[in-house]
């Protein structure tokens, strides 16, 4: 322990659970161990980013149909933060939370009302919020960034010669 510092006591611990199943279990296994060392409650936090719907439309494309991908309503976050939370030791108290549509609002004014030591999230949502960045430095919080397990999933042809160029580059 350095001089003049005291030790911090973080009694909260805050996990942003992401949209990506790997990245969000990772984000709640580091919570759930932070928490369990600290002794300290955990409040999970799923984003809720209704995103948009595109429908393409081709002038001659006969038989061809477009279904637009599932948007995730905050009924479906909070069934999902529901199974998330059972894997939780019961020795840690839980907290859930769903943010609205604007994650980078909501997340700032949970962190300005709440007392949270520590936050756990993934590190492409943390690069993405500039101003959350500066109030938990500001705030000097604990910040855990979780690594992406990958890079952004692709399809197509696009893949196939991207793990061609893997292939051949080994």
């Amino acid at each position: 322990m350095e001089l003049g510092r005291t030790p911090r006591c973080i009694c909260n611990v805050l996990a942003v659970l992401g949209d990506d199943q790997e990245s969000m279990w990772s984000t709640l296994w580091r919570a759930v161990e932070l928490a369990d060392e600290e002794r300290a409650r955990l409040t999970l936090v799923k984003t809720c980013d209704p995103g948009r719907a595109y429908v393409w439309v081709a002038p001659f494309a006969a038989g061809g149909a477009y279904v637009p991908p599932e948007l995730e309503s905050p009924e479906e976050a909070g069934r999902l933060l529901t199974c998330v939370a059972e894997r939780v030791p019961a020795s840690i108290p839980v907290t859930m939370l769903v943010l609205g549509p604007n994650t980078q609002r909501c997340l700032l004014q949970l962190l300005r009302n709440g007392v949270y030591g520590a936050l756990v999230a993934d590190a492409s949502l943390l690069a993405r919020m500039r101003r959350v960045r500066r109030h938990l430095d500001r705030n000097d919080l604990i910040t855990v960034p979780i690594p992406c397990p990958q890079g952004p999933v692709r399809s197509g042809r696009r893949a196939a010669a991207v793990n061609t160029d893997l292939a051949s580059a080994t």
